[in-house]
């Protein structure tokens, strides 16, 4: 052989690193595995990061809540305390507490606080309370000038309370987390939906309390809604957080309600709604009792804090859990697969060392016989089983060549024989060239052959159209790919009007060349990937794909018509017009069924109808079972 028939293997990757390679494969497979769990991991672990981040960011701004609503509730006390005709000391030792003390630590807190964010409107209306804080610490500040200063901070905690709540929730379904996690954030839910209420209900129970007996105008339609909406609101919301089973926060809200001083405090507010509805017409409602309540009421107060305290802390340590869990997995998933990564790299160096050298040896030989090198000593088995069989069979191999060589050349070198004229370089190549190219002769003549036998077989002697077998098998195909795709099909069977007379009158010549100037015409008039056929005598059919509508299929056969008319054949005295006819039928939506007989009878049926009709035109085939043919 030429050099330029010699593969170019310098390029080529060796035995041993196509062997490292495919035993990697299967490991590159695990990592990429390994990677997206390791990267699902760390997506969990981020989330439930992001879940502990902002939960603390609530805590945050429920203290600041509470601090407010502590400095309101000692603020209206000490505004209180003038209408129940007490000296603020006086107050103070009935209620059992130091109210100007609270006051002062409670103004403190809210002083101090320090938002996550919006720090700036929380100033402002911080700084708005300085002038209630004036008028409380001089007596002139009544209980609903304390209110209406109090509002506007509330609600703005408020609102920044149920933003921060709402992307909590918005991380937490963000991704797969835990359901004890989903199960604590539900609690959490619960309990400030249950602390939001805290502030409506001890506003608006005091002020209808003490309206009752005191100062009548403080009980207005809008606190007893105010107070009768917030109390089913705290109500539900306590049921909800007690609900939840194996929750540390079901167990707070558990203490709040057997607390005595809680109880005292709710049994005073559930007394406030039954006044303000007017189904208590009057309550014992003294000084030295409303004094008592506001001691039990920073009970009650304290005790909802603490549940929700205890919801908020629950929920984080359950996402600082679920952290540490998925960076352990992670963890574990990333070590894993480095340790069976390196282990499989030196497993498959070791096999693929095994293999190699043996396979280099038998590579050797076999290059050496590549060259015409056939006296070769015996490769050396080694490696594995299969390699060393490898081995054997090309000792074999090798010895067989031999003797092909010494009788390829005794054959080759017949002095008759045309293949010495291109002998090939090296006795073995001389040999093998001279079988290959008898072999190459006998191929072609086989190859000649059939496609003779298969250009008869399929194809009408006289036109070289499709005959009726090979146009039937195409129609078949034809119509198959049309279901697959949801396309229709069409055929058209056309026939000569007038041969008989043509080959009555003229001779059968003259037929045959109608029949010829027929086929002419249809192959003018018809695509490539149209089906042509002659089926027999002057019957002919084209059959395709419906690619524009069924107008177009009938303008194809009028133009065939046409075309045929204007076909003349030559006879001794002048030349005879041909005429044809044509049926057409297409399939139709519903005729998935429709078999290749079928369509085909269907045209059949049209052709005799535009015959009877009086020839030279077209006409449509009946309709199919579910569907028209026609569009």
């Amino acid at each position: 052989m030429t050099d330029s028939h010699h593969t170019d293997t310098s390029r080529r990757l060796g035995l041993r690193s196509l062997l490292v390679l495919v035993a990697l494969l299967p490991l590159l497979g695990l990592v990429t595995l390994a990677a997206v769990a390791a990267s699902d991991h760390w997506s969990a672990r981020e989330t439930a990061q992001e879940l502990a981040d902002e939960t603390e960011r609530l805590d945050l701004l429920v203290a600041a809540r509470t601090a407010v609503v502590e400095e309101q509730q000692n603020s209206g006390a000490i505004a209180l305390s003038d209408v129940f005709g007490l000296e603020v000391e006086e107050f103070a030792e009935v209620a059992g507490f130091d109210v100007v003390g609270a006051l002062a630590d409670s103004r403190d807190a809210v002083d101090d606080i320090t938002l996550p964010s919006r720090q700036a409107a929380f100033d402002r209306e911080r700084n708005d309370l300085e002038r209630v804080r004036n008028r409380v610490d001089q007596g002139e500040a009544t209980f609903q000038d304390v209110t209406a200063a109090f509002e506007p901070v509330n609600g703005l905690l408020d609102g920044m309370i149920s933003d921060q709540l709402d992307r909590i929730v918005v991380t937490a379904t963000s991704s797969r987390l835990p359901g004890e996690i989903m199960k604590r954030l539900d609690a959490l839910e619960s309990s400030l939906e249950a602390f939001a209420q805290v502030g409506e209900i001890g506003t608006h129970g005091t002020q209808i309390l003490v309206g009752t007996t005191f100062l009548p105008e403080l009980v207005t339609p809008e606190a007893v809604t105010d107070l009768v909406e917030s109390t089913s609101r705290f109500d539900t919301a306590v049921q909800a957080a007690r609900s939840f089973e194996d929750v540390p926060a079901a167990d707070a809200w558990e203490e709040f309600l057997n607390d005595p001083g809680a109880q005292n405090t709710q049994d005073g507010y559930d007394q406030a709604v039954a006044l303000g509805l007017g189904t208590l017409e009057e309550a014992d409602v003294s000084p030295d009792t409303l004094a008592t309540a506001f001691a039990d009421a920073t009970r009650w107060a304290e005790l909802i804090n603490q549940a929700l305290e205890t919801a908020s802390q629950d929920l984080r340590a359950a996402a600082q859990s679920h952290v540490r869990e998925e960076t352990t997995s992670m963890a574990w998933q990333l070590g894993g697969t480095a340790l069976l990564t390196a282990v499989a790299l030196v497993v498959a160096t070791r096999i693929a060392h095994s293999v190699a050298r043996p396979m280099e040896r038998i590579a050797d030989a076999a290059g050496r016989v590549q060259q015409g090198e056939l006296e070769l000593e015996p490769v050396e088995s080694g490696g594995p089983r299969e390699v060393a069989a490898t081995a054997d069979a090309f000792n074999d191999m090798a010895a067989t060549l031999t003797e092909v060589e010494r009788r390829t050349i005794a054959l080759a070198e017949e002095p008759d024989d045309p293949s010495l004229n291109t002998p090939l370089p090296g006795r073995v190549g001389q040999a093998l060239q001279g079988a290959l190219d008898r072999l190459r002769v006998s191929i072609r003549l086989a190859e000649d052959r059939r496609a003779e036998l298969q250009r008869v077989a399929t194809h009408d002697g006289l036109t070289g159209l499709l005959n009726r077998t090979a146009a039937l098998d195409s129609l078949a195909r034809e119509l198959a790919q049309s279901r697959r795709d949801g396309a229709r099909t069409f055929a058209l069977f056309i026939d000569l009007d007038g041969l008989k007379p043509i080959n009555d009158n003229h001779g059968h010549d003259a037929g045959d060349d109608a029949i010829r100037l027929t086929a002419d015409a249809l192959r003018s008039q018809t695509r490539d990937a149209d089906v042509v056929a002659r089926l027999g005598g002057d019957e002919f059919l084209v059959a395709g794909r419906v690619d524009q509508g069924s107008a177009a299929v009938e303008n194809l056969a009028e133009r065939i018509v046409a075309a045929v008319g204007a076909q003349a054949v030559r006879v001794l005295d002048g030349e005879i017009p041909l005429r044809c006819s044509a049926g057409i039928a297409t399939t139709g939506p519903g005729a998935d069924d429709e078999s290749v007989d079928e369509l085909v009878q269907r045209a059949d049926t049209a052709l005799y109808q535009a015959k009877r009709d009086g020839g030279s035109r077209t006409s449509w085939g009946p309709t199919v079972t579910n569907g028209p043919d026609r569009e």
